[in-house]
């Protein structure tokens, strides 16, 4: 469902008409009156814009709803009304502030779940350069929590030399680390069978700010003087 645009527009600021009389309201109170009308306007159109930078369209009624009430404040004659009339006028025209900027700030939160749900998907190809087979290798998102799938199940380990195709992660707004764990065993203890008893668990944050293509190809190497493993 479309945004109904031209019911929620900007408005633009209009000058409350003022009579010169004789004997009227305090010159405070019409300056505060004017003041507070500019604020009312300028909170509105802050709403009309941060609104449309929206795909949500829940808040398009009670926002419809609230501008159909600005109107009306263009035709006091702020010379013809009394001081306590003028106060009224004010609070009234607050309360709209205050309801505005609650909606600025629904507004806020929406487009940042919004912009946090935007996943871009990176799409991987991983080049064993180790001298290690490994058994297992899980992909998730830094802070997931349940359980994660072997992407190895289904192989009989992910060898030195060999290239891994077809993995993706997702890149959100906040550029959330992903992790990739290993369960890792020498080239000799793969060949024995024994590589499920001396297995050994490995885990690496990747960067995902530093992954601008659709597809990118990470290399696992081993430190030649830890033995720890690392990804370029």
């Amino acid at each position: 469902m479309k945004k109904t645009k031209k019911l929620f527009v900007g408005l633009i600021l209009f000058v409350i008409m003022m009579t010169v009389s004789a004997c009227g309201p305090s010159k405070d109170k019409i300056i505060l009156a004017q003041s507070t009308y500019r604020n009312l306007i300028n909170t509105h159109n802050a709403v009309v814009a941060a609104h449309s930078q929206i795909k949500d369209n829940s808040l398009d009624a009670e926002l419809t709803a609230l501008s159909d009430s600005i109107p009306e404040f263009e035709s006091y004659n702020l010379y013809e009304m009394t001081d306590s009339q003028i106060e009224s006028l004010v609070a009234t025209m607050n309360t709209l502030i205050d309801s505005y900027s609650g909606y600025l700030n629904t507004i806020g939160e929406i487009k940042t779940a919004e912009e946090a749900a935007m996943l871009i998907p990176i799409g991987i190809t991983l080049v064993n350069e180790t001298d290690l087979t490994f058994t297992g290798l899980s992909l998730y998102e830094k802070g997931a929590s349940g359980d994660t799938a072997n992407a190895l199940d289904s192989l009989s380990g992910f060898a030195p030399g060999r290239e891994m195709i077809g993995l993706t992660i997702y890149k959100n707004s906040k550029n959330t680390p992903w992790i990739i764990t290993f369960d890792e065993s020498s080239k000799e203890e793969a060949e024995e069978g024994s590589a499920e008893e001396a297995a050994d668990g490995y885990e690496i944050e990747l960067d995902v700010a530093k992954y601008n293509s659709d597809n990118i190809t990470l290399t696992i190497k081993e430190d030649e003087e830890t033995g720890e493993l690392f990804i370029e």
